[in-house]
């Protein structure tokens, strides 16, 4: 039996992240030490972790934006009480088509800077159609006032972001759009991670320099240039979206762990203190070394908090019988990152290639650590 661990960034079967954290142990620490540590800053959060509730938050403003019949060519927006709401821990959206597009959206009450911030968010939903254009959306937009569509803006060039583009031509099973300041480019063919799945699935789009670089667990990572740039200090609202169509068919949407990253060094919210040790990346090292030695006891000194109660004996030894049965491989780490989040936690991301059964393999890889010690993990297969 697989087992999983939830944390606020992924939710995934533990043993395939520890195997293959564990082919990297020969090289890891070589990389780490001498890694340099990139200044970052969250500016904006919502794990969700609050009450259900029928009001999404007080960070948030919902909108009705709807069509008041078919004849009717013009979409209304109104402010009110959505069917967006929060349900067992996401911001959750459930409503069923009638024959004429339904985009209602979320916006946050405050604007953030665009240039130079990265958005992060996890999201799944079912969808589906046999008429129309349909699925949820993430975007930089202008206040709702200057919104006239589901990606359509009254001022400026466009909206910045993606969205799901499932279409009547497929019979509503993929396409998706990344939005770029002005053009729409299409993917009639690709997935929107997290549609139709049972898991959620990871996403994240950074403008930097006025490039847009979009990642998901089931797009190959794209990057494109805006086709407008961003004036000077341009700042917008996160925008968090669904359109639905097809009469009697209904759209469910979840989705959590929103975070807006800020990258400019330039910023006062980047003037966080690097390490001045290695403490806390020969952390990283050790639990890795610890798990190949088959030492749990030794693996307990570099884990904390809710990873701790998580990573039992059981499901240590459950790990370690999968990692024998597939052998083992010396992987290479390809790059790494870090960043303090905080006066006492640090982000680490690496990513590794490895061979396994005569595939190269590539992993990224995922920790946070406090106080030196490793309070959570993740991992994606790419």
């Amino acid at each position: 039996m697989k087992k999983y661990l939830a944390f606020p960034k992924f939710r995934f079967p533990v043993f395939r992240v520890i195997f293959a954290f564990t082919v990297a142990v020969p090289v890891l620490l070589v990389s780490i030490l001498p890694a340099k540590v990139v200044a970052a800053a969250t500016i904006f959060e919502d794990r969700v972790d609050r009450t259900d509730s029928s009001i999404v938050g007080n960070q948030w403003v919902e909108y009705f934006m709807r069509r008041p019949d078919q004849q009717s060519p013009e979409r209304m927006i109104d402010q009110g009480n959505t069917p967006w709401r929060v349900k067992d821990g996401t911001i959750y959206y459930h409503e069923v088509g009638d024959h004429f597009y339904i985009e209602d959206f979320i916006q946050t009450r405050e604007t953030f800077p665009v240039n130079n911030t990265r958005v992060e968010f996890e999201i799944r939903g079912d969808i589906g159609t046999s008429a129309g254009y349909v699925g949820p959306a993430v975007f930089w937009t202008p206040h709702a006032s200057k919104i006239t569509s589901y990606g359509g803006v009254s001022e400026g060039h466009g909206v910045i972001g993606v969205n799901a583009r499932y279409r009547w031509e497929n019979d509503g099973t993929r396409g998706l759009h990344i939005r770029a300041n002005g053009e729409t480019h299409d993917f009639p063919e690709a997935i929107f991670g997290g549609m139709n799945q049972q898991d959620f699935s990871r996403h994240a789009f950074t403008v930097q320099d006025n490039v847009l670089t979009y990642e998901s667990d089931t797009f190959p990572t794209r990057s494109i240039s805006l086709d407008n740039p961003l004036e000077a200090g341009e700042r917008r609202h996160l925008y968090i979206g669904v359109r639905l169509y097809d009469r009697g068919v209904p759209q469910e949407v979840e989705i959590r762990n929103i975070r807006v990253i800020s990258l400019d060094e330039d910023s006062d919210l980047q003037k966080v203190t690097p390490p001045e040790r290695n403490e806390d990346l020969v952390a990283i090292h050790g639990f890795l070394s610890a798990f190949a030695d088959n030492n749990y006891q030794a693996l307990l000194n570099y884990i904390d908090g809710d990873l701790r109660r998580e990573l039992d004996k059981e499901t240590f030894d459950e790990v370690r019988e999968y990692f024998l049965m597939h052998g083992s491989a010396r992987g290479t780490v390809q790059s790494f990152n870090a960043f303090r989040l905080n006066d006492q936690d640090l982000n680490v991301e690496l990513i590794a290639e490895y061979p396994v059964e005569g595939y190269l393999n590539t992993l990224r890889m995922e920790f946070v650590l406090s106080n030196g010690k490793i309070t959570l993990m993740s991992g994606r297969w790419h």
